[in-house]
């Protein structure tokens, strides 16, 4: 349908050539020009629009001259569809948008008024009937699509499916908002969030019948707000009107990393208790099990048993013993380490991820079997220093240690004023130096 409006127009401006005056034709002859070229290459919705506004007053201009006045506005009438339309795409295509906080018109609504009151104080100064009533047919228009909006178009259009997650502090997780429309009026909405931990991935979506989704990556800090709160532009489906909306899709339980890492630091010590298999793999426990069977480290020699591997028989042994001997590997074992911990943090977010630190590092090291002491400090002095612990030991100082955690905020640095004097003084012996470092200085 819109194809054929648009070799109407294609047509009335060549009928518009062809009966002009010859000084005259060349500007419907531009015209047409124009609009093939906009019409097989598109710069943009928003010139589409504008275009297709123009044509409208320029066939009524030209038509006016060849018919009468009154008859002219009638032949631009098949271009409101095509204007229509074009708007239509223009707010399809919107990628960007001007916070606001309430509803207001937008800039192409206000452009189009510019131009229909522009236009309807020329017609009334040169006296042209047939622009009068072709702005009067375009104010119409634009205030049956306002009344329209208004209507219609509701301050929050959306209603959210709040959902609930629980996530550890500091860790991110990817959440799928639900939105359903509250009316079948289409528009485009733009989300954005004011905290910097909420990351709204999916910017804008069309919503118009059916429901919608919005993408949003979570990394929530020890303290914060329950809820994630949103922020919403909607615009018409014309691109008239704007709206502001807030929504809180998500409740947030965020589990403290120190509090996680505590309970897992005593199901680690509750499962390496004597008489219970381990928790987490610890390798002095599986080697009183059984025989190490993996490994990159040479640990010993042992008698062979079913289901070694071929490669790994010490040959030279074998003959000496005359039997079969395997090599037995260990998993790489590192140096006794040291961990120096320090006591004060800057604020509660830093003291948790501090607790959660020690803790995983304690439990790690006693997963990989490496030995290690410990060396506390705090701002004045230090606190405490352990021997070599075992893996079990070192859990359990580490259990002791985030417990005497402190806050402490950092103090205020400041400048002292400078010493005028001692500068010029400064100053004046270094001009009396004619070295090239001094010269620098």
């Amino acid at each position: 349908m819109f194809f054929i409006l648009k070799l109407y127009v294609i047509v009335a401006l060549l009928y518009a050539a062809i009966l002009s005056p010859s000084n005259f034709s060349v500007i419907p002859i531009a015209l047409l020009a124009l609009y093939i070229f906009q019409w097989h290459r598109l710069f943009s919705p928003l010139i589409d629009v504008l275009t297709q506004y123009f044509m409208f007053f320029a066939v009524t201009l030209m038509f006016s001259t060849l018919l009468p006045e009154y008859f002219a506005p009638l032949l631009a009438l098949p271009i409101l569809p095509i204007i229509n339309q074009s708007m239509i795409k223009y707010s399809n295509a919107l990628k960007t948008y001007r916070p606001h906080t309430k509803r207001r018109p937008t800039t192409l609504y206000m452009v189009l008024s510019i131009i229909t009151l522009s236009v309807l104080a020329i017609s009334l100064l040169l006296f042209n009937l047939a622009l009068v009533i072709a702005c009067s047919v375009i104010a119409i228009y634009l205030i049956c699509l306002t009344i329209i909006i208004l209507k219609r178009f509701p301050g929050c259009p959306v209603k959210e499916e709040q959902i609930e997650i629980r996530i550890l502090a500091g860790n991110t997780e990817e959440v799928e908002i639900n939105l359903n429309p509250l009316t079948n009026f289409g528009m485009a909405l733009f989300f954005e969030s004011e905290n910097d931990w909420v990351k709204v991935k999916t910017k804008r979506i069309y919503l118009k019948h059916k429901k919608e989704s919005v993408q949003l990556s979570i990394t929530p800090a020890l303290s914060g707000p329950s809820f994630t709160e949103l922020k919403g532009y909607a615009i018409d489906q014309w691109g008239l009107f704007q709206s502001s909306f807030k929504i809180e899709p998500v409740k947030l339980v965020v589990v403290p990393r120190a509090r996680f890492a505590s309970w897992l630091a005593q199901k680690y010590m509750d499962g390496t208790n004597q008489g219970n298999l381990p928790l987490i793999s610890n390798t002095k426990v599986t080697k009183a099990l059984q025989g190490f069977r993996q490994g990159i480290e040479y640990y010993g020699n042992r008698i062979y048993q079913a289901g070694d591997s071929m490669k790994n028989i010490n040959w030279k042994a074998s003959v000496k013993y005359n039997e079969l001997i395997s090599k037995e590997f260990d998993e790489f074992r590192g140096q006794p380490a040291i961990i120096l911990i320090n006591l004060v943090a800057g604020n509660d977010d830093e003291l948790d991820k501090l607790a959660h630190n020690i803790l995983i590092t304690a439990i790690s090291l006693g997963q990989a079997g490496i030995p290690a002491s410990l060396a506390v400090y705090d701002k004045e002095n230090v606190v405490m220093t352990t021997p070599t612990l075992s893996s079990n030991q070192l859990v359990s100082y580490a259990l002791r240690v985030v417990k005497k955690l402190v806050i402490h905020s950092n103090p205020l640095k400041y400048l002292n004023p400078p010493d005028v004097l001692r500068l010029r003084s400064n100053i004046n012996r270094l001009n009396k130096i004619d070295s090239h470092p001094s010269k620098k200085l």
